[in-house]
């Protein structure tokens, strides 16, 4: 018996850490909603943000990865304690006002993105709104047209993606597209045209830093850090070029 009880004190200093945390749960990684991007961030892809993710987690990053549409993000991001990429503070307090209100921080932009004024390479440039005035425009499902557009009195039709914008632009079913940069680039490689044009003066986004907005908690903070000395890492060495290609304008 008092073998038993020996053996027993000597064993407790050994279970006693198993026992107090059995019934604990590891940390769980943090979660990451991605926009849906066709040419830049899709489900199971190689796209560039898909590529640019997968290196991170090759350099030891732990996250869960979901991407999903715009809209869907939006609502879901509102009432849990996850992030989006790419976003911006400013974008997403922009797009959506009720973001106003909720501590949100942001790691350092992966690459600059502007929202501009596109028409055909035949047609003269937008410099200021005004001139859209009596036009026929295209823009993204997920822009509000009385935030970037406000009064402009013109005809609006909204689209899924890129693609189909571009199509009605080069075939003169539409005067111009409101797109994102280097996106519409993209799209126009894809397609095998040229690119349209744009007044480099008139941005309703310039240079908004593609980041990941998180809300503002403990576990996201460090992530973030995590997050931001492995980018500054994949910038030193050149690879992130290699990843976001030639159309991205890159942060320093």
């Amino acid at each position: 018996m008092k073998y038993r009880s020996t053996t027993l004190a000597l064993m407790l200093p050994l279970l006693l850490p198993a026992l107090l945390y059995a019934n604990v749960s590891p940390p769980q990684p943090v979660k990451i909603f991605g926009y849906e991007l066709e040419f830049r961030l899709v489900k199971e892809g190689n796209t560039q943000y898909n590529l640019l993710f997968s290196s991170l987690r090759e350099r030891g990053l732990t996250f869960e990865l979901a991407v999903m549409p715009f809209t869907r993000i939006l609502r879901d991001v509102q009432s849990h304690q996850h992030c989006i990429f790419p976003a911006s503070l400013n974008a997403i307090k922009t797009a959506k006002p009720v973001y106003r209100d909720l501590a949100l921080i942001a790691s350092d932009p992966v690459d600059h993105i502007s929202l501009r004024v596109f028409t055909r390479r035949d047609s003269p440039k937008i410099s200021d709104l005004s001139e859209l005035n009596g036009k026929r425009i295209a823009l993204w499902g997920g822009l509000s047209e009385d935030i970037f557009l406000g009064d402009i009195d013109a005809k609006i039709e909204t689209t899924p993606d890129e693609l189909i914008r571009l199509r009605m632009l080069d075939k003169g079913r539409i005067d111009a597209i409101l797109g994102f940069t280097p996106d519409v680039s993209l799209a126009a490689e894809k397609l095998g045209i040229r690119p349209p044009h744009y007044d480099e003066t008139l941005a309703l986004f310039h240079d908004e830093g593609a980041s990941v907005v998180c809300h503002d908690t403990p576990p996201n903070r460090q992530f973030l850090d995590q997050f931001n000395q492995i980018l500054s890492e994949l910038k030193t060495s050149g690879e992130l070029r290699q990843i976001l290609g030639e159309h991205a304008e890159l942060t320093r």
